[in-house]
């Protein structure tokens, strides 16, 4: 009998949003159950929301390949959920700093932004906002790191690093793209 695939649910914490905004936006969204370079090397876009676990190396290697060959990734995490994210990050110059912080860590938390909404766009006759459920600061330590979107006493909760031809988007909101952001009333 055939399911729903998983994470395609209505419920908060599915992902039905934003399946159906990339379907309306000309996109075939994807779920990868084991990891494919194939497969990724032939997207256009990969999203990754709060992996459990990091990227392998090789992993991590056809990443950089397919950003460098115009690609686009999105990377969702909050700094309680960015740990097995952040090697992959690092390496094209973004972070999430992390929270919480190992006993002894001198480092100060991170301060969370919880739900808000905030101006990300201004034409001059209107101006389009972002929301975000549960917001966290990022970091964009590459030269080229541009910051898109600011929260509270202007930290970035999004940027972008372009990579070759391509770009990595860092949303420190792991909740982003879920029902209870997207399709909350």
């Amino acid at each position: 009998r055939d399911r729903p695939v998983e994470g395609h649910r209505r419920g908060d914490d599915g992902l039905a949003g934003l399946v159906l905004t990339l379907l309306r936006n000309g996109g075939l969204p994807i779920v990868m159950r084991q990891w494919s370079d194939e497969q990724v090397q032939r997207a256009g876009m990969l999203i990754s929301m709060a992996p459990s676990r990091p990227f392998s190396g090789p992993q991590r290697a056809a990443v950089r390949r397919f950003l460098e060959n115009g690609g686009v990734m999105l990377c969702m995490a909050g700094a309680n959920h960015a740990g097995p994210i952040q090697p992959l990050l690092n390496d094209f110059g973004l972070s999430v700093p992390l929270s919480p912080l190992p006993p002894g860590d001198p480092g100060s938390e991170p301060r969370p932004m919880g739900f808000f909404r905030t101006p990300y766009l201004d034409t001059g006759k209107y101006r389009v906002h972002v929301a975000f459920y549960a917001g966290w600061p990022v970091l964009g330590t590459a030269q080229d790191a541009e910051a898109l979107v600011h929260g509270f006493n202007d930290s970035a909760v999004i940027v972008r690093a372009r990579v070759g031809k391509g770009k990595l988007i860092l949303i420190g909101d792991t909740c982003f793209a879920m029902n209870k952001n997207l399709e909350a009333r």
